[in-house]
């Protein structure tokens, strides 16, 4: 049985909408993104949120924004349907700017509580442990990425890409380049991704070490990044 919302007769239904056009929200705790029969369904609202934002900019907004409700899973339509008032339906699905709109409802309904990311913020750290395993940088990143967004800690691309960067163990800084507030994600996404094949075969014979001669207490204290999933 497919998820709800698709459009199984003849497929006329989707020339204009499919549910599935825009994938699938499912509040969780489990993986930020899971499949669930070939369609992805986004456990993490800031990521369906900044996915959604992609998508207005490839189809017609005013069929998000009128659709949208259909994409909901689990808690997410449960809010929509049982705890939104008829006035906050007609809001969200009816105003040109219903987007926007959607997103602001969701984010503040659905963020985790601030206090809860900012404790990973401060103990998620990309560590030779990570590059060790082979760890995906991407994944540290947008762990990062979301919990910043939840904490509200950062104000500007220039601080996001530096608070991804101070993440980083100092140990790996070598030949690093500090980033600039020239400096995009993007190209910071590309730098780091290049490097981390680099620390892939320097420490992968160099045992299972998470503490290196050297380091400040600060470091001491770091974390593997992937022992704090997303929420």
């Amino acid at each position: 049985m497919g998820l709800p919302g698709l459009d199984s007769g003849s497929g006329m239904g989707c020339m204009q909408f499919c549910s599935k056009d825009i994938d699938y929200f499912n509040p969780g705790e489990g993986q930020n993104v899971e499949v669930c029969d070939k369609d992805q369904v986004y456990q993490n609202i800031f990521s369906f949120t900044n996915y959604l934002r992609v998508k207005a900019t490839t189809m017609d907004p005013a069929l998000i924004y009128q659709n949208l409700d259909t994409c909901l899973l689990g808690k997410a339509d449960k809010w929509y349907t049982e705890e939104l008032s008829y006035i906050q339906h007609v809001g969200i699905q009816m105003n040109t700017n219903g987007v926007k709109k959607w997103y602001k409802a969701l984010e503040q309904h659905f963020r985790d509580l601030p206090e809860k990311s900012l404790v990973v913020l401060k103990t998620c750290y990309y560590i030779i442990q990570d590059t060790q395993q082979n760890q995906d940088v991407l994944e540290y990143i947008q762990s990062i990425i979301l919990n910043d967004k939840n904490s509200s800690t950062t104000i500007s691309n220039y601080t996001q890409v530096l608070l991804v960067y101070e993440h980083i163990d100092g140990s790996l800084y070598q030949d690093f380049p500090i980033p600039t507030k020239n400096t995009t994600m993007a190209d910071f996404i590309q730098i780091f991704y290049k490097k981390s094949h680099v620390w892939f075969n320097i420490y992968k014979y160099q045992g299972q070490t998470q503490t290196q001669e050297g380091k400040s207490n600060k470091h001491d204290q770091r974390g593997t990044f992937n022992q704090f999933p997303l929420t």
